[in-house]
């Protein structure tokens, strides 16, 4: 026991001295960890400050070649437009010289606009004037004199003032031109007579347009405080211009209304002047009114003259425009597929029959009272009409024993007929022979191609009637007696 307290010092020298190693290795490593932290912490560092040299240098390279890229494909884009650049160049520089020569126009003409306004000015004192001194009772001397010169009728007053010289001179002031159509025969603003019976006497401005074949007017758009068309909110097409078919040319015919002292045109109390109305089998017919004289006579000679040359070289009326005016046989009809005479026959005396029934309905008795003889007041019945059809027709040749036959079954046939088909052996239009149809207003006779033709302008034009399928009354028949082809053609060719 004595000898192992002697060996505990050496033995506790030597475990403090493991210890110290271990604390001196540890001390150490921390140390070379602290140095490796260091060297890479210092390595960092330099690695930052060399890199932020190169990398800015590199970006901001690669910035100013990007720029110089855009710039260089910028500049080859605009030398790519330097022709089209030139070319609006060239175009703004005529725009602007036709600014300053229309510059010097437009105040050419409001020059001429300030003299007639200063004119009419002077005019209008001078007559309030002499107005003033004959209502005084001024009449002697140079006073009776002035009276004396007065103009009696509106018309002189007119052309003494020279009321319609400025509107002609208002809208040769306008530089409005507009592209060269040759279709268009004329256009302009007309005031149109509403067809409501709401609104009796309501007139609406409308733009018209006359070309070679037909007559319409446009519709709808509104209208800006600038007076131009603006697409309208309401609506998929609220702001689009609308052209409404008023007429085909072929087929109209135009009146002028006289006016009358006292009594307008739409029956009110004064007279509506510069007005004309259009009738057409196949629409309503539409009063209109134009804004002066010569306009007036602008659309009046327009529209005859257009149908003057749609008669002598348009040709006949198309199919279409026949069926629209209620003739011609339905496309689907069996009857004229097949071909045959018989068949033809049947076709065309059905056709009549149909016909006469459609235009009986829609005559009024005041009408058929004139057509037939009835007395004005009597009911005209339409379920029975004045005119008998074949339930059977075989063959052409029963079209032309029809007369014969029909005698038979009505004792009161016209003698005069006979007379009148002697007196008229061709047809009035066309020259054919044996013509059976006759044309009450113009009292001549015609075949059956050409009464189709005359049917489709109405019977206010031609009130076509057939000698074998209708009873003529006397004053009819005296009346085709005494005019004839000949008379009658030379009246009208003449005209």
């Amino acid at each position: 026991a004595r000898g192992k307290q002697e060996e505990d010092p050496a033995l506790a020298h030597a475990a403090a001295a493991a210890s110290l190693r271990q604390n001196l290795e540890q001390i150490r490593l921390a140390q070379a960890n602290a140095e490796l932290k260091r060297f890479q912490l210092l390595k960092r560092l330099d690695s930052l400050k060399a890199r932020r040299n190169f990398e800015l240098g590199e970006s901001a390279l690669a910035s100013l070649h990007a720029i110089r890229a855009y710039f260089h494909h910028c500049s080859d884009l605009t030398q790519g437009l330097h022709p089209r650049l030139s070319k609006i160049q060239e175009q703004q520089g005529t725009s602007r010289e036709r600014y300053d020569a229309q510059k010097v126009a437009w105040e050419l003409r409001e020059r001429g606009l300030t003299q007639a306004i200063s004119e009419v000015g002077i005019a209008a004192a001078n007559a309030g004037v002499i107005a003033e001194a004959i209502s005084r009772g001024q009449g002697t001397g140079l006073g009776q004199s002035m009276i004396a010169d007065q103009p009696k009728s509106l018309d002189a007053i007119e052309d003494e003032v020279r009321l319609w010289d400025l509107p002609r001179h208002l809208a040769e002031s306008s530089l409005f031109t507009r592209d060269p159509n040759p279709s268009v025969i004329a256009e302009g603003w007309l005031y149109k007579k509403a067809s409501s019976r709401i609104s009796m006497n309501s007139w609406n401005k409308r733009w018209f347009v006359l070309d070679r074949s037909c007559f319409y007017y446009l519709k709808g758009g509104v209208l800006g405080e600038n007076g131009n068309r603006q697409s309208g909110s309401g609506g998929t097409s609220g702001g689009a211009l609308e052209r409404i078919k008023v007429c085909d040319v072929v087929l109209c015919t135009v009146r002028e209304v006289s006016e009358k002292p006292g009594k307008g045109v739409g029956g009110g109390g004064s007279p509506v002047r510069f007005c004309f109305e259009l009738f057409s089998p196949n629409s309503p017919s539409y009063m209109l009114q134009a804004s002066g004289p010569a306009e007036y006579r602008m659309w009046v000679d327009g529209i005859r003259s257009c149908m003057e040359r749609q008669l002598t070289q348009g040709g006949q009326p198309s199919d279409a425009l026949l069926r629209d005016a209620g003739l011609g046989p339905k496309k689907g009809s069996s009857a004229a597929a097949s071909g045959g005479p018989a068949d033809l026959a049947r076709t065309t005396a059905q056709a009549l029959a149909d016909g006469f029934l459609r235009q009986a309905s829609d005559m009024s008795a005041d009408g058929l009272a004139d057509a037939g003889g009835l007395a004005k007041g009597e009911r005209v019945d339409i379920t029975e009409p004045r005119f008998r059809t074949r339930k059977s027709i075989d063959g052409m040749d029963a079209l032309g024993n029809l007369s014969d036959e029909g005698s038979q079954g009505n004792q009161v046939r016209n003698p005069a007929i006979r007379k009148i088909l002697q007196a008229n052996p061709t047809c009035a239009d066309c020259g054919a022979s044996d013509p059976d149809w006759v044309s009450l207003n113009l009292g001549v006779v015609i075949c059956i191609d050409c009464s189709g033709v005359h049917r489709s302008l109405g019977v206010h034009v031609s009130k076509v009637r057939s000698v074998r399928l209708d009873d003529l009354s006397d004053p009819e028949a005296n009346l085709l007696l005494a005019l004839g082809n000949k008379k009658a053609n030379s009246i009208w060719e003449a005209g």
